[in-house]
């Protein structure tokens, strides 16, 4: 896997679950917003994941169990896929 990041666009949650065990291991004191910016997750994603999961964002991922990190990846990836098929259905006025 490279080490620059890529669009979360292009992101599989499996991808995403991979990279957030990553950073877990290698900082596990930085805080779970922290590490999604780093990554370049749309912060709006993000942001609502997080309220969804009731998940602290100030929380070091290192205190992350693999199942929330997991279940936080779903959400995100869930959430840019939505999105993305309700920009590309027409809007009726």
């Amino acid at each position: 896997m490279p080490d620059s990041p890529t669009p979360d666009s292009n992101r599989s949650a499996e991808q995403t679950f991979q990279l957030l065990s990553q950073r877990q291991y290698l900082r596990p004191h930085r805080s779970l917003v922290a590490v999604m910016a780093d990554l370049e997750f749309c912060p709006t994603a993000v942001e609502q994941a997080l309220r969804w999961l009731k998940m602290d964002p100030s929380q070091p991922i290192g205190r992350m169990r693999a199942t929330e990190l997991r279940s936080l990846a779903q959400c995100v990836r869930r959430l840019l896929d939505q999105w993305e098929s309700q920009a590309k259905q027409p809007q009726l006025v």
